[in-house]
């Protein structure tokens, strides 16, 4: 299953519920931030990798996502609320949250796909690819979340620099993980393969 906006708004709402914020918006709140926060990164992310391993030929490759801590992400989220005004106990309780959330949800859902030659077959440790996600922009996240607060009722004052708060913590927490991923593909047969190659891979978090 690939990254989905309403069951991370679930992972999201059980969060809140254990560190004490259970109100009757707090479902709505959620689900604005897990559908903001997922169609905005499946929209602008890019992932490029470098590869090793036999070719030549065209392999598709398969990885995770790693580096993400959870709490690591909602210190992130909670220093771009201070930069912007909010401060509390809360408001750390709900950054925490958003982020424990969010590095569980992609860390177990999300997977990378790729392309890329003239690596055709290569398996981790030793070969395999290796690489980034980019693309993803704090300002889009947050701004796609604050379409889906502002379809749910949440208008307020501070909700601009809310969502942005998040966006940012988001986009930075990303930006410092990586990814590895196993090709599998059918390298050339001899005299031209198999052969140990080096390469490269483009592809997507979905």
């Amino acid at each position: 299953m690939p990254l989905t906006g309403i069951i991370l708004g679930q992972q999201i709402t059980q969060k809140m519920a254990l560190k004490g914020q259970a109100g009757s918006q707090t479902v709505n709140f959620a689900n604005a931030l897990g559908n903001g926060i997922v169609t905005s990164i499946l929209a602008t992310n890019v992932y490029n990798g470098v590869t090793t391993g036999m070719g030549p030929g065209m392999g598709v490759g398969t990885g995770k996502i790693s580096g993400l801590v959870g709490f690591v992400v909602g210190m992130n989220i909670y220093n771009m609320m201070i930069a912007k005004g909010f401060t509390g106990s809360q408001q750390l309780n709900t950054a925490l949250a958003i982020g424990e959330a969010f590095a569980e949800h992609v860390s177990s859902l999300g997977i990378v796909n790729s392309t890329g030659g003239p690596v055709a077959l290569g398996a981790p440790p030793i070969f395999g690819g290796k690489g980034a996600i980019t693309g993803i922009i704090g300002s889009l996240v947050g701004q796609q979340i604050l379409t889906f607060m502002s379809a749910s009722g949440f208008t307020g004052s501070q909700t601009l620099n809310l969502t942005m708060a998040v966006g940012e913590g988001i986009a930075i927490s990303m930006a410092a993980t990586f990814v590895i991923t196993t090709i599998v593909g059918v390298p050339a047969p001899p005299p031209a393969g198999p052969v140990p190659v080096g390469g490269a891979e483009v592809g997507k978090l979905v």
